[in-house]
């Protein structure tokens, strides 16, 4: 964090800024504390999972559009909750990636085949990865996101997972007039 220094003397300023610091952003982590030990670290854990995830996306979905990748896979790689979490393993140092309950297997496919392709244009354009190596864990570990995308084709979905649906949760999720692979990814 830069501090800016025109504000250094301007005491009345430092004042309520620390005030607000301390009574109001300190009592709020406080009051989650008091209702839920270990609350407050996991809410910045989960923060920051999101924003890899985001950043994640984004840089997937840009690949996709430069290699002009049809507008159906677009579309997943658009969308936040169709990627999946990661977890770092202190014993081998590397990070795993969490299985979303609801992706099948075939979208799982895709998404490290795109990772992949991503690593070989890194590779052949002489750049170094500025992002974390992915590995497929030997047991499949649960993500901790909970949030289901919707509107995808219904191929995008575990077909265990989506069987278990009440009817009404099968029609407002997934998109059965579209299917997303057409051959084996």
């Amino acid at each position: 964090m830069n501090v800016n220094m025109i504000y250094q003397d301007n005491i009345q300023l430092l004042t309520k800024v620390y005030n607000n610091y301390v009574h109001w952003y300190m009592a709020q982590q406080y009051k989650k504390e008091d209702k839920e030990p270990g609350k407050h670290a996991k809410d910045e854990d989960q923060k920051s999972v999101l924003r890899y995830r985001l950043r994640l996306k984004d840089l997937q979905y840009k690949f996709g559009v430069a290699q002009g990748f049809p507008q159906r896979y677009l579309k997943i790689l658009a969308n936040p909750d169709s990627h999946s979490d990661e977890e770092l393993d202190p014993i081998s140092n590397r990070y795993f990636i969490k299985k979303l309950e609801c992706r099948s297997d075939k979208e799982n496919t895709f998404i490290k085949r795109v990772d992949e392709e991503i690593s070989k244009a890194e590779n052949a354009d002489g750049k170094k990865a500025q992002r974390r190596e992915r590995h497929i864990p030997p047991e499949g570990k649960a993500s901790i996101s909970k949030t289901v995308p919707k509107g995808f084709p219904i191929d995008f979905y575990d077909p265990e997972w989506f069987n278990n649906l009440p009817e009404g949760k099968k029609r407002t999720i997934a998109n059965c007039h579209v299917i997303e692979f057409f051959t084996d990814v």
